[in-house]
């Protein structure tokens, strides 16, 4: 871990991806979350779905970034990525 700290980012999408590529270029150590598992260089990824149960606890984190977005245009998406 860098003596920035760690950075959680849930979303690692569009937006997401380019949080965490900043972070991870300014020094700090960055895990992103998506369900492909596809993150920017320097960035540890986390392959999962958010929506779903699991059994393991998220990595420890002094930053979490939130940048979900919803599976769809449908306003039960949007209730589902934002309540």
């Amino acid at each position: 871990m860098s003596g920035l700290g760690h950075a959680l980012v849930v979303g690692c999408g569009y937006l997401g991806s380019r949080i965490a590529g900043q972070l991870a270029a300014a020094g700090m150590a960055v895990t992103g979350i998506n369900r492909s598992g596809l993150v920017p260089p320097g960035v540890e990824p986390l392959a999962l779905d958010i929506f779903q149960p699991r059994k393991a606890a998220l990595p420890a984190a002094e930053m979490i970034v939130y940048a979900v977005a919803p599976a769809g245009p449908a306003a039960a998406a949007y209730r589902q990525a934002y309540q």
